[in-house]
């Protein structure tokens, strides 16, 4: 029996009936379709990438994941090192307004 068009079947998802963890996948897929797109080597996992985003911000009860976002104020992941792959050995969160930072002093040198 087919189901009518537009109606979610989160028992068929593939990682459960959980929405925050179909959110992760969708941006786990995306992060690592960008990264192919601009030819960086990209070496996490779903697993990996979740892990990372579900633990909690030092000193506070919430979860990267509940911070991330556009704005200034939101976390947004990184790599330590620009030239290496994506790994677990070379990734960071930091607020989106020091990424920028960053990305403008590189930007002013060049």
């Amino acid at each position: 029996m087919g189901c009518k068009k537009g109606v979610l079947k989160p028992q068929c998802w593939k990682h459960g009936p959980c929405p925050i963890t179909r959110d992760q996948n969708t941006a786990f897929l995306k992060h690592r379709a960008q990264a192919k797109y601009r030819n960086e080597e990209y070496l996490l996992s779903f697993q990996d990438y979740k892990f990372y985003w579900d633990a909690c911000i030092p000193f506070t009860k919430e979860t990267y994941w509940s911070k991330r976002g556009p704005k200034g104020t939101n976390m947004n992941m990184r790599r330590k090192d620009p030239t290496k792959a994506w790994s677990l050995n070379n990734i960071e969160f930091r607020l989106r307004s020091q990424i920028f930072k960053r990305a403008m002093a590189k930007n002013v040198n060049q």
